[in-house]
């Protein structure tokens, strides 16, 4: 079955137009709000943007516009197993402390503008990214993506930025600040050996809101930031910079010097009432540095053309050789039935070979000190919708087909292994889905859906 080729307005690169906004700002960090209502946050008479955030925080944003409830790489496990959270485009964070059994909200401190149909409900951003300190597993980091452009204290950005908690998701607050740029795109990776360390991938499109204060580009060198103490400063990192260039994830290797940075770039058509993205052929796709991020090598040339902008990816955590990308071909200069492709590599981008079935998801398997097994989503032509592959992605073969994953309804956005049990995995998708296989992927149990989210917040 052909998957819809949706990503063509907002999706790619969170492109936000201004009709339909009015509403009202949830919780300042560390408030203690109920989690179903909407607190109000001072707008200071001297910012230029104060009367577009009041009408924002008065009415809200339309929620249902492009919303399909995504969990995208949000879902995280702690070291014990029972600990998971997840992010929900539109509805938030939300945790279970029984390994997926019961889920309750979790998002206090996090600004989200009101649903429009519903002002007593948030709406919440792209809930894109979200990783764990893997010193200290009350810390937890989460980027928001498809919010527009601009520095934290502008309209809509302000959502967006890096959202900390340290007491496992009972508060959070805003670690960006400055004139930095907080859209996001979900891409956000620790350092393995410094967890103060903090790599975070932007879109550095101009704001796409009419409302804003100057439509100037702000990043100058690169599409991703660097924090060495936590998020108290920050400092752009100065990989190149091409026109609508937005980094989609970002990988660190165990030296810490070795760092993957995953990107697509795009440009803009603007219609009365939506963006669209054109796709564009000068890319820089995967990129690489050896040195800790003080230089960098482009390595799109090393894909085929036009297979050279990357929307999903993943590096072996037991072996840096081994990478998974898989570009994205949209937009009008390709037709809806264009040949989608995936690549690996097994030498750190130096050279990429095909996969023999593409694979929309892939990520290797954390247990493998070897880096081999990989487990992918191949929602097109493989003879099942899960696959796995134990030469790190040369061949592959069907594991399951859960009766639940349609490709057109609810889609596969990440894997996840047990941190401790190598046959548990985790599953989570569109329509805020969470699957659990307790046999390595050949059986799989629905563990959260809308149904559930929607009572979680009703109880909450």
């Amino acid at each position: 079955m052909k998957l819809a080729l949706v990503i063509l307005i907002v999706l790619i690169s969170g492109c936000v137009s201004a009709p339909n906004e009015t509403q009202e700002i949830e919780g300042e960090a560390g408030a203690e709000a109920p989690e179903n209502e909407t607190v109000g946050e001072t707008v200071h008479s001297d910012d230029p943007l104060a009367s577009h955030k009041q009408t924002l925080r008065a009415g809200g944003i339309d929620c249902s516009f492009e919303n399909t409830y995504d969990t995208r790489n949000s879902l995280v496990i702690d070291p014990s197993g029972r600990v998971l959270y997840v992010g929900v485009e539109g509805k938030g964070i939300f945790k279970s402390t029984d390994a997926g059994a019961t889920w309750k909200p979790s998002s206090n401190g996090i600004l989200a503008y009101p649903d429009n149909k519903d002002l007593t409900q948030k709406c919440y951003p792209d809930m894109a990214g979200m990783v764990m300190d893997p010193a200290n597993s009350q810390r937890l980091l989460l980027a928001p993506a498809d919010v527009s452009t601009g520095p934290i204290d502008w309209s809509y950005s302000e959502t967006a930025g890096i959202w900390e908690t340290l007491d496992g998701g009972k508060s959070w607050h805003q670690i960006v600040h400055g004139d930095m740029n907080a859209g996001g795109t979900g891409a956000i990776a620790l350092d393995p050996n410094d967890p103060m360390v903090i790599y975070y991938g932007v879109n550095s499109d101009p704001a796409t809101f009419n409302e804003a204060p100057h439509k100037e580009v702000i990043n100058e060198k690169g599409p991703m930031y660097r924090t060495a103490d936590g998020g108290q400063t920050w400092a752009e990192v100065d990989s190149g910079m091409l026109p609508g260039l937005q980094a989609t994830a970002i990988f660190v290797g165990e030296s810490s010097q070795e760092i993957m940075l995953m990107t697509q770039s795009h440009s803009h058509v603007y219609h009365p009432d939506y963006i669209e993205e054109i796709f564009t052929y000068e890319q820089f796709g995967p990129m690489r540095s050896v040195d800790g991020g003080r230089t960098w090598t482009a390595l799109a040339a090393k894909l085929p053309s036009p297979y050279q902008n990357v929307f999903d990816a993943d590096v072996a955590e037991q072996n840096f050789d081994h990478v998974f990308v898989r570009p994205f071909l949209f937009g009008d200069k390709f037709p809806s039935d264009a040949e989608q492709k995936s690549f690996v590599s097994m030498d750190r981008g130096d050279t990429f070979e095909q996969t023999p079935v593409f694979v929309w998801v892939g990520r290797y398997d954390p247990h493998d000190s070897e880096g081999d097994h990989i487990i992918g989503y191949s929602p097109w032509y493989a003879d099942g919708d899960l696959v796995e592959s134990y030469d790190a992605g040369r061949t592959w073969q069907p594991v399951a087909q859960p009766d639940e994953i349609d490709n057109t309804n609810v889609r596969i956005s990440n894997i996840v292994w047990d941190p401790n049990d190598a046959g548990t995995i985790y599953m989570s998708g569109t329509d805020a889905h969470v699957w659990k296989s307790p046999d390595s992927g050949k059986t799989w149990q629905k563990v959260l859906d809308l149904e559930k989210i929607n009572g979680a917040l009703r109880q909450s």
